[in-house]
């Protein structure tokens, strides 16, 4: 199974930019890996380091940008076709957070509305001193929930979507269908797991 084709993420940031519209919203702001990865496609095994931020600034009005480590610029070229701004990482000292500030002070309006996802099953992945520092240097700014636009986004699936997930079900629905050619009396079971997998690559995952 592969990603989602190109015209699956513009729909996608079409419906945040009229959302946003409607809730009087200027930019989403999105730092989590699965979120990230909704708008962009970009999937990596970076986002396993902590040592790194990385955003994603939905504008209402404007095209969005992403601000990345330079580590990910190559591959993440590979999946977004949007703006792609960077920094050298790892600098202890800011990582891009600067950058960052930077970006909205010159796309927002000086008393511009920030929405971040707040609700259950979210997370702020960047550290809190450099929220602090953003909301601070850009004391005009209003940072706020996001009025649930990635959760709303998130509950209506895409006809790609649908299918995409009838496919995963129907590949993981094979795959138990042969689970007794591993698994058994006396098997340990990180050994199951490890051969589940297996089977359900072979399946077609």
């Amino acid at each position: 199974m592969r990603g989602f084709t190109p015209n699956e993420f513009n729909a996608r940031l079409s419906k945040a930019q009229i959302l946003l519209q409607e809730s009087d919203l200027d930019c989403l702001l999105v730092t989590n890996e699965a979120d990230f990865r909704y708008f962009t496609g970009f999937l990596t095994r970076f986002w396993e380091s902590p040592t790194r931020p990385w955003y994603l600034l939905i504008f209402a009005n404007y095209p969005p940008i992403t601000i990345v480590p330079s580590i990910g610029v190559h591959l993440l070229k590979k999946t977004w076709s949007g703006e792609i701004r960077s920094w050298e990482s790892p600098n202890v000292s800011d990582e891009g957070i600067s950058l960052l500030q930077n970006i909205l002070s010159e796309f927002l309006p000086k008393n511009g509305r920030v929405g971040l996802p707040s609700g259950p099953e979210t997370l702020l992945r960047m550290p809190l001193i450099y929220f602090n520092q953003l909301r601070s240097s850009l004391d005009k700014l209003h940072f706020v929930d996001d009025c649930e636009i990635v959760k709303n986004l998130r509950l209506i699936k895409s006809e790609s979507e649908v299918k995409k997930i009838s496919q995963a079900a129907a590949i993981a629905g094979r795959a138990f269908s042969r689970i007794n050619e591993f698994a058994g009396s006396g098997v340990q079971l990180s050994k199951v797991f490890r051969d589940f997998q297996a089977l359900c690559l072979d399946e077609g995952a």
